[in-house]
């Protein structure tokens, strides 16, 4: 509410207690009430569809997100806000034994209740989940508990237009009853993976770098935990996924077999390796799972060889990244048997170096990462990413492929146009990386302009709609398609979008579709609608022709080989 000055308030007070108020003065006509409007519906189980009581229910202003009221729902589920102006707002709920989950959530996107004249928010249903939890008990060939058993879980889930991915979690360490839990966990099918060392072994090393046991070296105590699987298996293609019902309370146990431990000798680095006055970096050895290389303490034991190299003895056999030094020379292992490494085993890796250019040292936010996405969509590996320092970031390691780059900072768009490595430009933000060390240098640009819209069916708005903001060439411009969720009148906005040519789309129910991969984009874009934004000082551009809503087209099939792929990823 606006305030008049504080001497116009003093002027009519004194006006007022004189009675000196003329009838010549002419009083300002009132200001027409504003309209009010109330959001209100009910919140239910999602499986169910029943009501659900108690549930607080709070609304938040758009933009900006602050909790303007609570709610509790009633009996019946009940809630509602009165009182509310013209405008967007959004919709929480939170319950104990529910995950918490904004309205109409998809992934991190959400339909925005749009209060007004002739729009329809008194009935709203508001589904939530209820959450699920599992119990993971380690024990070991004796059935005792393990203790500082390392507890991986992986997700299997759809992910921004891929497929199916894993997203990982690493648990605490296990404590002394040998158990691992997670609550709040999103239903769904989940791999869980151990990785351990046998307290007994010969080579395992405390905290306080000695052996827990003093014991001559025996044989026998040579032993280690490869990495095991849900349902006991130490193949990940084997592994058995754990389903979790919403609500459900499971609990698994995993027992790990000591095998024979194998050795490792890495050959010595060449004189003159290390950069001066920088000390050389020690070997490490990491296990790979699901394709990655999982960061964890190494309890393995390193010794200087007979040759001057490096011996990593209390290994079991699996696969392994082995990381060493200054240039982090990448060598991937399947280890079956103890082996020497030679000076050229394995792949290199690209120690790489990328600069942008093209916008000023200071026009990156301070927040700003380089986010490095493997090409191959079949075969998904977790995302590297470094922090921006003047317009530089560095990767100690990054594996031979194809990679697609993205610059996120929050909210700010910095498109990248093209790449330049080996003395080469090439269009888009695709990269390929060899074994061998990579200067690369980034043209991008500030894409400040917002694009908003609507998409309807019929001539009516619907929410919960994909939207998609397609370049030209989507399949070397993967960082330029923007992605939206429609609110409840059909609205949606696409942030930092450069100037281009594009296609706008909007699908139903599209949000499970691998729309990354091109043969399924190119079946929706005919229906879209072609825009062209200009390279315009407005911050805002406005389509003026509704996005037609499409239904999602169901004939589309995976190849076989990636079928077989989804199974374990």
């Amino acid at each position: 509410m606006s305030q008049k000055p504080f001497f116009a308030l003093v002027a009519a007070c004194l006006l007022t207690s004189a009675g000196a108020c003329s009838q010549d003065t002419v009083q300002p006509a009132p200001a027409p009430p504003q309209a009010i409007y109330r959001i209100a519906g009910t919140v239910v189980d999602s499986v169910s569809e029943q009501p659900i009581s108690r549930v607080t229910v709070a609304i938040l202003s758009t933009p900006g997100g602050h909790t303007l009221k609570t709610a509790l729902t009633e009996a019946d589920g009940h809630f509602a806000f009165s009182g509310l102006r013209a405008g967007k707002y959004s919709l929480t709920a939170s319950k104990i034994g529910y995950r918490p989950a904004y309205f109409d959530q998809h992934e991190q996107y959400n339909s925005a209740i749009v209060a007004g004249e002739g729009q329809e928010t008194e009935d709203l249903t508001f589904p939530i989940t209820a959450s699920a939890a599992l119990r993971i008990a380690v024990t070991d060939d004796f059935g005792e508990p393990v203790e500082k058993a390392q507890i991986y879980l992986f997700h299997r889930v759809h992910s921004n237009g891929m497929g199916e991915q894993l997203t990982p979690w690493k648990l605490p360490p296990t404590k002394g009853t040998g158990e691992g839990a997670v609550y709040l966990l999103e239903p769904g099918d989940y791999y869980v993976a151990v990785s351990a060392h046998p307290w007994y072994a010969l080579n395992n090393i405390t905290e306080s770098g000695t052996p827990p046991v003093a014991h001559p070296a025996n044989p026998a105590l040579d032993v280690a935990y490869p990495t095991t699987y849900f349902d006991g298996v130490t193949n990940e293609a084997e592994a058995t996924a754990v389903t979790l019902a919403p609500g459900s309370r499971e609990r698994i146990a995993i027992t790990l077999h000591a095998v024979p431990a194998v050795r490792v000798t890495l050959p010595a680095p060449p004189a003159g390796a290390g950069a001066e006055g920088q000390v050389e970096r020690p070997p490490e050895l990491l296990p790979i799972i699901f394709g990655a290389p999982m960061e964890q303490p190494d309890r393995s034991t390193m010794e200087e060889s007979e040759r001057g190299g490096t011996e990593i003895t209390g290994v079991a056999p699996g696969a392994y990244e082995v990381r060493e030094g200054e240039r982090r020379r990448r060598v991937l292992l399947n280890l079956s048997h103890s082996q020497d490494l030679s000076s050229n085993a394995g792949s290199g890796a690209a120690a790489l170096k990328v600069t942008i250019k093209g916008i000023a040292k200071n026009a990156l936010p301070a927040d700003a990462r380089l986010f490095l996405f493997w090409g191959d969509k079949t075969h998904p590996r977790q995302p590297m990413q470094a922090k921006f320092e003047n317009n530089e970031c560095e990767f100690g390691i990054v594996p031979p492929g194809n990679w697609e780059l993205f610059i996120g900072a929050g909210m700010s768009g910095f498109p990248i146009i093209a790449t330049s490595f080996d003395g080469q430009m090439h269009t888009g933000n695709r990269l390929h990386v060899m074994g061998k060390p990579l200067d690369v240098e980034l043209s991008v640009r500030t894409a400040p302009t917002v694009v908003d819209g609507f998409a309807m069916r019929e001539g009516k708005g619907k929410a919960g709609v994909l939207v998609l903001l397609v370049p030209h060439d989507p399949e070397n411009h993967t960082d330029l398609i923007r992605r939206d969720q429609s609110d409840s009148d059909g609205s949606f906005t696409s942030r930092a979008v450069p100037p281009g040519a594009y296609t706008v789309v909007a699908i139903e129910n599209g949000w499970n579709l691998e729309w990354q991969r091109p043969e399924i984009l190119a079946r929706y874009l005919p229906g879209g609608v072609v825009v062209s934004v200009p390279d315009q000082p407005e911050p805002l551009y406005h389509l003026t022709a509704a996005v037609p809503i499409q239904a999602p087209i169901t004939s589309v099939t995976s190849e076989p080989e990636h079928q077989e792929v989804r199974q374990v990823r």
